[in-house]
């Protein structure tokens, strides 16, 4: 019999401080109201079928655990995906929350976050779904014990995987005003993951889920200065082609249409369009409907719709 190794696997564990507390002092329908809002409007944006633009994160495994939520994935490219999420949350939940239920701010629990790693193995249900079993949710749980309200903490493998897009700090275990986790059965280092490092987002492969994310956090000047680097350098790259094959230019277009995705203001996408031509690559597809989407009323996105199909 073949022994089963397993697959690593990255877990982000989204769990709410004292989220029993809270439930048990709201009504039966503001409680309704709470679940819904948190699943249905603060995690599916950024969890869609068509985000590969926003935060890569399609496809994740997700658990409700009752105090929040396990996402997990045995694709380390969503790494990055992962932390720019776990930013987003800890900035943006209890205010959004407070928002979108009529419940105040000071009622809304905050988070506590971490992503660890561990080594799984697929396991078959008896409703014939699947899962991950093994140490990646267990470790996420166990470091998200050991955080403040609202800190994000990652292990050594997330570090070395994130280390220069991202800011961090060691934990110091030290600290006599660092909560201590209920379970330590074992101990192992973790880190405070920070803000994004915008000096070399540009560069990485998902420059997109840095540009998003800093324009859910409010940070539009970070995410504008991002997108510009962004481009130049694929203009850069375009530029120092010695062909104009579409094969050859197909990559960079894709970038430069995910980029385009990513922005929030129409205008800016506009813009991005303009300089798309100006460096010789063609819209395709794929760009139209970046735009279409992004239209701010209908008769806009019907000429874009109609320049598609003149095309």
């Amino acid at each position: 019999m073949t022994q089963e190794l397993g697959k690593f696997v990255y877990c982000l564990c989204i769990d709410m401080k004292g989220s029993t507390k809270t439930g048990l002092n709201l009504p039966q329908s503001s409680l309704n109201r709470f679940n819904k809002k948190f699943a249905e409007e603060i995690l599916q944006p950024h969890l869609g079928e068509q985000d590969e633009e926003k935060l890569g994160l399609a496809n994740l495994l997700i658990k409700f655990t009752g105090d929040g939520w396990l996402l997990m994935t045995d694709k380390e490219e969503k790494i990055p995906g992962l932390c720019c999420l776990a930013i987003i949350m800890a900035n943006t939940f209890q205010s959004e929350m407070s928002t979108g239920t009529n419940i105040s701010t000071d009622k809304i629990p905050p988070l506590r976050l971490a992503i660890c790693t561990g080594r799984d193995v697929i396991v078959n249900l008896p409703n014939k779904q699947r899962d991950w079993a093994g140490d990646s949710a267990r470790s996420a749980v166990r470091a998200s014990g050991y955080c403040y309200d609202n800190e994000i903490l990652i292990d050594e493998t997330v570090r070395k995987y994130i280390q220069r897009d991202f800011y961090w700090a060691v934990v110091d275990f030290m600290d006599p005003k660092r909560p201590a986790s209920e379970k330590k059965e074992e101990s192992f280092p973790l880190y405070t993951l920070m803000e994004i490092n915008t000096e070399t987002a540009a560069d990485s492969d998902v420059p997109q889920c840095f540009i998003y994310t800093l324009q859910q956090i409010g940070k539009q000047n970070q995410a504008l200065k991002t997108t510009e680097l962004t481009t130049a350098r694929i203009a850069k790259e375009v530029g120092s082609l010695n062909t104009f094959e579409e094969e050859k230019r197909r990559p960079y277009l894709k970038s430069w249409n995910l980029v385009m995705a990513s922005l929030l203001d129409y205008s800016k996408v506009r813009e991005l369009l303009a300089q798309m031509q100006k460096n010789n690559l063609t819209p395709d597809v794929y760009t139209y409907s970046i735009l279409i989407n992004k239209a701010t009323d209908y008769e806009e996105a019907k000429g874009w719709l109609d320049e598609m199909k003149e095309k």
